[in-house]
């Protein structure tokens, strides 16, 4: 850290504490933590800003609130990795968008099969005669963390075979519908929301139950307006964000194509 402004300005009317915690944000992103060493100490802050331990306390619970840190019992503080940004305005996989380049992350299949007729599936779908649907299973794993774990429902004709070969060769379920498949995609619709990590999820994903997640249901339809794909993901709330590159001052939908 900058020694020449170790001191905060206590005559300022910004909280020492918020205070603190702006000047360590800034250390953070000018990269002066090294994410695999235990951040400073509370003691160790206490005697470098000559401050109470109150305010340290208060600095560091913030900056683990924001993402800035993670905390483990017994070992303390560290950098919290950087979180991957997803687009929130394409359909695209996971090997598709522009984190795929610089960010090695593979599709896990763990299952696939082809529903019977008296299994349920998601409400968008209408069941017509000629079709058929399958369900899988899949992680994304960077490294050997798991990130993300969905589960996709596909509509396809009927004497559609699909495998766990072709899944891993088009790692997309875009390009496998639209080249395999012979199906023309045209839009989706797509939620998103903070849920708490069920007790399947919290082993899947390496997390503690309830941990914060990111749960993404998409929809996605051809050209004549019929449901083709249903996917629920719920990703890590500390390691992913997905973004909105641009927002107009107008709405260009109606509420009527959310459906």
């Amino acid at each position: 850290m900058d020694h020449t402004q170790t001191l905060l300005n206590r005559g300022d009317p910004l909280p020492l504490y918020h205070q603190l915690k702006r000047r360590l944000t800034q250390e953070i992103h000018a990269g002066r933590f090294s994410p695999d060493r235990p951040f400073p100490s509370e003691r160790e802050l206490v005697e470098y800003f000559q401050v109470s331990r109150m305010t340290v306390r208060l600095a560091l619970q913030e900056l683990a609130r924001e993402g800035w840190l993670r905390r483990e019992r017994g070992r303390g503080s560290f950098i919290a990795p950087k979180k991957l940004s997803r687009p929130a305005d394409r359909l695209v996989g996971l090997a598709e968008d522009e984190i795929a380049a610089s960010t090695p992350i593979a599709v896990r299949e763990r299952s696939l099969r082809l529903l019977e007729a008296t299994d349920a599936v998601p409400a968008c779908f209408t069941r017509q005669p000629g079709s058929a649907f399958y369900r899988s299973e899949r992680l994304g794993v960077l490294g050997d963390q798991v990130l993300m774990y969905s589960i996709v429902h596909l509509k396809v004709p009927a004497g559609t075979v699909l495998t766990t070969t072709m899944l891993q060769e088009f790692e997309s379920f875009y390009p496998l519908l639209e080249q395999r498949v012979g199906i023309t995609i045209s839009h989706g619709s797509r939620t998103m929301e903070a849920v708490e990590a069920r007790k399947r999820d919290a082993q899947l994903l390496n997390v503690r139950p309830k941990s914060p997640l990111l749960l993404v249901r998409t929809t996605v339809f051809d050209s004549s307006d019929d449901a083709v794909m249903y996917s629920e993901s719920r990703f890590r709330g500390d390691r992913y964000q997905y973004v909105v590159p641009y927002i107009g001052r107008r709405a260009s939908w109606s509420a009527q194509t959310l459906r």
